[in-house]
């Protein structure tokens, strides 16, 4: 890169934030990855904050239904259901285990549908079809295992993380770059 070139608006040390949430995200996605506990215990903080910001989303803009009492019910149910993952994080995650399978199982049949209903306009019909029944079998061990499930959910967080931490070292080391004299 010349010295001529001026990078306008990044601060000259901005890497150095970029550097420190890389690290903290690669370190905790290992930590999580290595320490399934944690990461369950991660999964189910996860759940209880998205329902507490949609039960937020929910009283906030209540107001701007035609029926305002509707957001107001659902603000308060998602406020509820946070606080009971909260209370008991164990039945939540099985819950949430079981609403994974079936929402897996439910996309398997919609595929294997669509592969045998328009077989004639999709060319790769067949790989559709496994993919259906794959998710059918996927979706019945969620439900059978969901033990096994939430612990694939909340190893996922840890790869996930992981994987955000590096990009964002990489991203890290190019601001470096870009910003040095």
């Amino acid at each position: 890169m010349d010295a001529d070139v001026e990078v306008v608006g990044v601060p000259k040390n901005a890497w150095i934030i970029w550097l420190v949430m890389g690290l903290l995200s690669a370190v905790v996605g290992t930590w999580l990855i290595f320490s399934p506990r944690a990461a369950v215990a991660t999964l189910a903080i996860l759940l209880a904050i998205a329902l507490f910001l949609n039960g937020l989303f929910e009283l906030v803009t209540a107001g701007d239904r035609q029926k305002s009492w509707v957001g107001y019910l659902l603000g308060a149910m998602f406020l509820i259901a946070g606080i009971v993952v909260l209370l008991r994080p164990g039945k939540s995650l099985w819950f949430l285990a079981v609403v994974v399978g079936i929402s897996v199982i439910v996309t398997g049949v919609v595929q294997l549908v669509i592969a045998f209903s328009e077989r004639e306009e999709i060319r790769h019909w067949g790989l559709l079809a496994v993919l259906g029944a794959i998710g059918i079998v996927v979706g019945a061990l969620a439900i059978a295992w969901p033990q096994i499930t939430v612990w694939v959910l909340a190893l996922l967080i840890g790869v996930r993380l992981l994987i955000f931490g590096i990009i964002q070292l990489v991203v890290a080391f190019q601001m470096k770059a870009l910003t040095s004299d």
